[in-house]
C-alpha cells in the first residue's frame, strides 16, 4: 500500500504532510427580508490525496510549507505520535470558519477554538443586518 500524504522538505527534514478537509454545511437564513448564510460543522473529514492537491493549492511545495507554518502558529498542527516525521493538518475555508462574506476563498487550518457556536454566529449575522439597515435605510 502506498504511503498517504504529501511530501515536504522543510528546515532540512523530509516530512510527510497529511491534510484533511473539514466539511461544513451552508445554512441559508432570512432576517428582515434579507438572506444570509451561516455554516454548520458536520464534523466530517476526508483526506486530500496527491491527485486532488491542486484543488486546495497544495500542488506547490511552498504553499505546503506556508500551510505548515500557519498551522504551527495557530497551534492546529498535529504530530503523528507513531511517526514524528508525519504532520497532520485539518483545513477548511475562511468563509466556513469565521468570514462568511469573504470575496476570496482561502484554505486555512481548522482551529476548533475559533469556531463559535451556531447560535452565536446566527445572532452575529442578524446584528450585522440590523446595523446595515440602520446605516442604509431602505426608504
Amino acid at each position: 500500500m502506498a504511503k498517504k500524504g504529501l511530501p515536504v522538505v522543510m528546515e532540512g527534514q523530509r516530512i510527510n504532510l497529511r491534510v484533511f478537509r473539514r466539511f461544513f454545511y451552508p445554512i441559508q437564513m432570512k432576517h428582515m427580508d434579507k438572506q444570509f448564510i451561516v455554516y454548520s460543522d458536520t464534523k466530517r473529514e476526508t483526506e486530500i490525496n496527491y491527485n486532488r492537491a491542486e484543488d486546495y493549492d497544495l500542488d506547490d511545495p511552498f504553499n505546503r510549507i506556508k500551510l505548515i507554518r500557519l498551522a504551527r502558529a495557530t497551534k492546529s498542527l498535529e504530530l503523528n505520535p507513531k511517526n514524528p516525521q508525519e504532520y497532520i493538518i485539518t483545513v477548511c475555508t475562511n468563509r466556513e470558519l469565521y468570514e462568511p462574506h469573504a470575496d476570496e476563498i482561502k484554505y486555512i487550518p481548522f482551529d476548533p477554538k475559533r469556531l463559535e457556536p451556531l447560535e452565536d454566529r446566527i445572532k452575529k449575522e442578524r446584528r450585522k443586518l440590523d446595523w446595515d439597515e440602520r446605516m442604509n435605510p431602505s426608504d
